[in-house]
């Protein structure tokens, strides 16, 4: 409608970038993957699989491995990776504090199961600042790198899409994000980030990169001034939350 005035949102990916899961998850669907008989190192697993669907993973992997994945895998998976998510599982530092302070509307859109990211939220504390803003590659037809679960959030939040950041720690997430018309800030403070992962994200099409969330909400910041109500004071994370 013309001379309405739509607030912007910022969206953002779960596993890298809410919570520090990546090398976990990679542990578990390696366990996995061997007690079935292929064998694949969990840091090669970890760099194959960043940003993608479980059902893209397995398909790389059986690709690289020349071999067929046992259906009985990908429901052996999730038990794994949460009782390892259950001992230690931890948000990103920093990133409660952005949580709070942001003024405008939040989602999450994610690559994982909807188990898995209600699991990984909750376990860290952070679910409640998204209500039923949470979106799973699950609800749309094509995951990253298409754009379908980024236009499927923005649709459900009710905002446009060129009125989105998107805060990804994966190629493919930002290529899915930019093709959907949202500028993007990637993020490389996870612990499965490597020196060469911030020019793969730029690259990509990252408007910037930020190396924490304390560089990460001055990049937000600058990307967005109005998400803030106090754009100059953010809050302090309370005890370190790691």
């Amino acid at each position: 409608m013309r001379g309405e005035v739509t607030l912007p949102a910022v969206i953002f990916d779960c596993d890298g970038v809410l919570v520090d899961s990546e090398k976990l998850a990679a542990r578990a669907m390696s366990m996995v993957l061997a007690q079935a008989g292929l064998p694949i190192d969990a840091d090669e697993l970890m760099h194959l699989s960043v940003g993608l669907s479980q059902r893209d993973i397995l398909a790389a992997v059986g690709a690289r491995l020349r071999r067929e994945v046992p259906a009985t895998v990908p429901d052996a998976i999730w038990p794994a990776t949460r009782s390892l998510f259950a001992a230690e599982l931890q948000a990103m530092p920093g990133i409660e504090a952005v949580l709070r302070a942001l003024a405008v509307p939040i989602g999450v859109a994610s690559s994982s199961l909807p188990e898995r990211i209600a699991f990984s939220l909750h376990r860290t504390g952070l679910d409640h600042y998204f209500g039923s803003n949470v979106f799973s590659s699950q609800m749309v037809r094509r995951g990253k790198p298409a754009p379908d679960l980024f236009l499927w959030a923005a649709q459900r939040m009710a905002v446009a899409p060129a009125e989105c950041i998107v805060i990804e720690d994966s190629v493919a997430g930002t290529i899915g994000a930019c093709a959907a018309g949202m500028r993007v800030l990637g993020f490389v403070g996870g612990g499965h980030a490597t020196a060469e992962s911030a020019g793969h994200l730029r690259a990509a099409g990252a408007a910037a990169v930020a190396e924490s969330w304390e560089a990460g909400r001055a990049a937000l910041r600058a990307m967005l001034p109005q998400a803030f109500a106090d754009p100059q004071r953010l809050p302090a994370d309370p005890g370190g939350r790691g």
